[in-house]
């Protein structure tokens, strides 16, 4: 039985008497309860606008200085852990990993404090101290005389995003009052709207948390309104106007903004094309063949779950062959082939030149056993002869016993060494494989165990695999 339905079947008393025993029991949770319960009463009012942007400089102010304290060509040896992967380490990456566990220790120390402002209802704080230590990791100044990082500040803005969602994640599973989450968005717009101009996306940076906020809203009907009264530009956050939208039950109002939009995010479109799907499909065809061009890896990947070609034959070779060119899968190529022309089929072949295993693949499925051939004789070699062969074992067994053969000889006249042995071994067990050649193989494998010189590693590897 999952939650949702034993919560459900559960008394009030008995949920009450649960939930009594866990403040008792966690001083955490209590203090969490008596924040909580400040909020909704209104004993606890948060900042003030000018509150919230003195907390946002002297965040800033504080982390500024403190990333400007680290010194790169004199990094904290003493504190300095090397990575545990047992390899060599270059001088100069030495430096910089020491450097980057001085920046960490000061992220874990801001992770600390934003937690305890999560756990103390504070929204509104949470925002001020995200957005301080974001321009300190945007404008610190920091020398790098031994050229540790190819940009110190966007590595430090890199680990802001690595934290960030840490926040987001802890943010999700706090309890917030809708009165402290509506107050401290309103101070962050209305910090952005007078602090930067309406073509600015800082704000963007900051989707995650104010989505995760805004999910917490019974009624997201007064965020609308926030975005409204500090004009606020839905594109700079699109995924968290839409799930405004969305919760507040309007789909005319929905659809009017994912039309806005879908152009300028991934998740937006998708969630386009998914109501389409739904509502009017001329619409799905129209808006996929519009997107496609624009990422055809990522759309080939979305739309292969919804376009048939019966919905659209053209658009659906084209999902259908970007997904043959990046997951190799033949099953892709099987459900396209028959609509492939050969101007297409030809353009697909040379595309896929760099993958002679996979042609193999395609020609076998086609037929084409005398083209396979020809591939191994032109691209056979030690890394992929078990892949090109594999398609014609049963159509020319012969042959394929005797590449086998040639190509052992070839590599024990030519090389040594275990990882050379091991592709030995795997031939040998693919020559056991083929149809009618068993005496050919045993003969094969016998030859090869006895090899003069005598090679100890190969009969070894030779044994381990059991072909002896």
């Amino acid at each position: 039985m999952d939650f949702n339905q034993k919560y459900q079947e559960t008394l009030d008393e008995l949920k009450l008497k649960f939930l009594e025993v866990l403040l008792r029991n966690g001083p955490a949770l209590q203090d969490e309860f008596i924040a909580f319960v400040n909020s909704e009463t209104g004993s606890d009012e948060g900042f003030a606008y000018d509150s919230f942007l003195k907390t946002i400089v002297e965040t800033q102010e504080f982390y500024k200085t403190l990333f400007e304290s680290v010194d790169l060509e004199n990094p904290d040896w003493d504190n300095y852990v090397q990575s545990g992967t047992g390899r060599y380490v270059e001088e100069w990456e030495a430096y910089q990993m020491a450097s980057e566990q001085e920046f960490d220790s000061i992220f874990e120390q801001f992770m600390t404090d934003a937690t305890k402002t999560l756990i103390a209802q504070r929204p509104d704080k949470l925002l001020s101290v995200c957005v301080g230590i974001f321009i300190a990791a945007e404008t610190a100044n920091i020398d790098d005389p031994v050229s540790s990082f190819y940009d110190v500040n966007e590595y430090l803005l890199q680990q802001h995003q690595s934290i960030f969602r840490l926040i987001v994640e802890k943010a999700q599973r706090h309890l917030l009052s809708d009165k402290m989450i509506n107050a401290a968005i309103a101070l962050f717009f209305r910090y952005c709207n007078e602090t930067f101009t309406s073509t600015n996306d800082f704000i963007r940076n900051f989707e995650p948390l104010l989505l995760s906020l805004a999910e917490k809203q019974a009624d997201t009907q007064p965020l609308i309104g926030l975005m409204q009264q500090y004009n606020i530009n839905a594109v700079h956050l699109p995924q968290f106007t839409m799930f405004l939208y969305k919760k507040s039950g309007n789909d005319a109002l929905w659809l009017q903004q994912a039309i806005k939009l879908y152009k300028g995010s991934k998740e937006v479109a998708e969630d386009l094309l998914k109501f389409y799907f739904q509502s009017d499909q001329q619409a799905f065809v129209a808006t996929a063949r519009e997107l496609f061009p624009d990422d055809n890896n990522h759309w080939a990947r979305f739309l292969k779950n919804y376009i048939t070609a019966q919905l659209d034959e053209d658009l659906f070779v084209q999902v259908y062959t970007e997904l043959i060119k990046y997951e190799r899968n033949i099953e892709n190529y099987q459900r396209v082939k028959h609509l492939l022309g050969k101007t297409a089929y030809d353009s697909l072949i040379n595309q896929l030149q760099h993958d002679q295993p996979f042609i193999a693949q395609i020609y076998a499925d086609d037929g084409r056993y005398d083209d396979i051939k020809d591939i191994v004789e032109k691209h056979g070699q030690r890394h992929n002869l078990d892949k090109l062969i594999a398609p014609v074992l049963e159509v020319y067994p012969a042959y394929c016993m005797g590449k086998i053969a040639l190509m052992i000889e070839k590599t024990l006249a030519a090389e040594r060494g275990r990882h050379v042995y091991e592709y030995i071994v795997l031939w040998l067990q693919l020559a056991r494989q083929i149809p009618g050649q068993q005496t050919e193989a045993a003969f094969l494998i016998t030859t090869t165990y006895n090899h003069k010189p005598n090679l100890p590693a190969l009969k070894d590897e030779m044994r381990k695999a059991g072909l002896v």
